[in-house]
């Protein structure tokens, strides 16, 4: 009994030692494409009123707020895909 205890705590911080490294890298990659989206966001929004002030043909506008939507989905599935790979790290790590 003794034995499976002390195999149960050193299991257990070895755990919350991955959960950590993940939750660090996760907070730098997740600033990193905080930044870079809000860059993003800047940069459209000057050219969309640059477009507005310009009185723009619609269609250009309409093609820039699909660019920007498809740039947001790409952004969405890179973090879904992130968040998958660290619950299979974590389902690997209980295996």
């Amino acid at each position: 009994m003794a034995k499976f205890e002390e195999e149960k705590n050193r299991f257990d911080v070895v755990i919350q030692g991955y959960n950590e490294s993940l939750a660090e890298s996760g907070e730098e990659k997740n600033n990193y494409n905080q930044k870079k989206k809000d860059k993003e966001r800047e940069e459209a929004e000057s050219k969309e009123l640059a477009a507005k002030a310009e009185h723009s043909n619609p269609m250009v506008i309409l093609k820039r707020r699909l660019n920007r939507i498809i740039e947001t989905n790409k952004e969405k599935r890179k973090l879904m895909d992130q968040y998958l790979k660290n619950v299979k790290v974590i389902e690997d790590s209980f295996d």
